[in-house]
């Protein structure tokens, strides 16, 4: 995968983690918000791992580590998170951020590059499909994204 931008400048990464999970979102907008990841100037205590534009181009944010055991910089994503007896996504996953306002669809170069992405994550860390889930799913109470998104069709692209 070549990741157009390298910002390793996320304010809110900490600590090393072991990634069992990929979680995907979108960002609420459709304009681009990889300076805004970056260095969020609202206050919002937020990062993620990768973000993906309209046009397909991939940012990454974090360092992804290997010592051994496969790890990254925790990035806070995934917020009050629960799923299949499974708590705290932020300790256990990948998070990346499409943008997208939830209403108009993703473009097909954003969907080229998360399918690329998403492929290399996989194999690199070792997270098989079923550990591909969406913010809705772990927190359904609080979130509804990413928005149109079929996650089936998604996952058999892969």
């Amino acid at each position: 995968m070549f990741i157009e931008k390298r910002l390793m400048t996320a304010r809110y990464a900490y600590g090393e983690i072991k990634a069992k999970y990929i979680i995907l979102h979108h960002t609420g907008t459709l304009r681009d918000c990889s300076s805004y990841l970056a260095s969020p100037g609202d206050g919002r205590k937020v990062s993620v791992h990768f973000h993906i534009n309209r046009k397909g181009v991939v940012t990454q944010y974090t360092n992804l580590i290997q010592l051994g055991e496969k790890r990254v910089w925790k990035a806070a994503h995934a917020g009050v998170s629960f799923y299949k007896g499974v708590s705290n996504f932020n300790n256990r996953s990948i998070g990346i951020e499409m943008d997208g306002d939830g209403k108009v669809p993703f473009t097909a170069q954003q969907y080229e590059a998360l399918r690329s992405l998403v492929r290399e994550l996989m194999e690199v860390f070792d997270i098989p499909k079923v550990n591909i889930l969406l913010h809705r799913e772990i927190a359904p109470r609080r979130k509804n994204d990413p928005n149109p998104f079929n996650k089936m069709e998604f996952l058999n692209s892969l």
